[in-house]
């Protein structure tokens, strides 16, 4: 028997040295481990407490007098404190996030967290959240507002954007036909920016238009359908911190080219693969099967496929809490019954399943 941390280097090396023997964690670093949990846990969600009641007087001696600091005041706690004071000073006075970077010495994605971040607590506790909603009321414009292009806008724009803000994180519109225009879904995406969203665009899934280069102009998260793409579409993304989102799955549904994947990916692009379940268009949440639909069809290959549809998708929604296994991220395992990942493409739509963990906790 190997009593052993949990990192992965020394379980490989207890397995390679001695196959027969069983490994067991070591009791510190479990209970270690779930003090830091602990911790993020309450740091995340102690806003929710509800406001402590005085207590009544006593004569005997106060033994709760001391104020216990949410977390200990530690050079990397005091470090993260100050990062995020100086990044929003400066974005208050009006210095762009790459300038930030530069004025800080520090890397831009670094900066970007910062300032995404809801609160300094949400980042000393690994950025953990809860799923954000999107606003999708500049979908489509109703048959009623069909003879009045603006009258709808206004909506939005307004009354909608109003009832709504407190309530999602994003606001998502579509720039296509039938939908809104260029200049349309930009007064959509700034009206949505003032209230402190997050900026999404949907693009035309039937032929080529404007939403790319509106998403990058914007500097949205994302441009999702992203079937019909010109040159000048790809090389606006390459130099954007755009993703464009592939759905694989629903292009053959409807009868769709493929996305240039592997020309995405070479130019340097961000990707990120969704399944697109739709029930008017798509009704298939399977993500083996967009990982396998975007090697075979798109052209990528498994490992870039499954990088796309985890930390891919993670960056699209400017999340660093999810899509990756490190440290300070929410444990979300989808472990396989297979000897690979590649079998997600090798064997496409069967059932590949062994069990799935949600903040480490097996839920399947």
């Amino acid at each position: 028997m190997i009593c052993r941390d949990r990192a992965g280097a020394y379980a490989d090396g207890a397995r390679d040295g001695a196959p027969g023997a069983i490994q067991v964690a070591d009791r510190w670093h479990l209970w270690d481990n779930l003090c830091q949990n602990v911790e993020r846990l309450v740091a995340t969600h102690h806003a929710c407490l509800p406001e402590s009641i005085d207590p009544a007087p006593d004569t005997g001696p106060d033994l709760f007098d001391k104020v216990v600091p949410l977390w200990p005041d530690t050079v990397r706690i005091g470090n993260t404190r100050q990062r995020h004071d100086q990044t929003h000073e400066l974005r208050k006075r009006g210095f762009s996030m790459r300038a930030i970077a530069r004025k800080l010495d520090l890397n831009f994605k670094t900066v970007r967290r910062y300032l995404r971040a809801d609160s300094v607590e949400t980042l000393l506790a690994g950025g953990v959240r809860a799923s954000v909603l999107d606003f999708f009321g500049a979908s489509i414009v109703p048959p009623e507002h069909l003879r009045d292009p603006d009258g709808y806008p206004d909506l939005v724009c307004g009354p909608m954007l109003d009832a709504v803000a407190p309530l999602v994180g994003w606001v998502d519109v579509a720039c296509a036909a039938g939908a809104f225009d260029s200049a349309r879904a930009r007064r959509v995406l700034a009206a949505g920016q003032r209230k402190g969203l997050g900026l999404r665009v949907h693009g035309d899934p039937y032929e080529s238009g404007p939403a790319t280069l509106v998403a990058v102009d914007t500097g949205a998260a994302s441009v999702d359908l992203s079937y019909h793409l010109t040159d000048q579409d790809i090389t606006a993304l390459a130099g954007s911190d755009t993703a464009a989102t592939m759905l694989p799955i629903r292009e053959p549904a409807n009868g769709q080219p493929p996305v240039p994947g592997r020309r995405l990916f070479d130019a340097g692009v961000s990707i990120a693969v969704a399944s697109g379940c739709n029930p008017g268009t798509c009704y298939s949440p399977s993500m083996n099967l967009a990982v396998a639909l975007a090697v075979m069809q798109c052209g990528l290959t498994p490992a870039e496929a499954v990088y796309s549809a985890t930390a891919g998708g993670a960056r699209s929604l400017h999340r660093t809490d999810v899509g990756a296994l490190t440290v300070g991220a929410g444990a979300d395992l989808h472990v396989l019954n297979a000897p690979s990942f590649e079998y997600l493409a090798y064997p496409p739509g069967l059932p590949l399943t062994q069990a799935v963990y949600r903040h480490g906790s097996r839920v399947a």
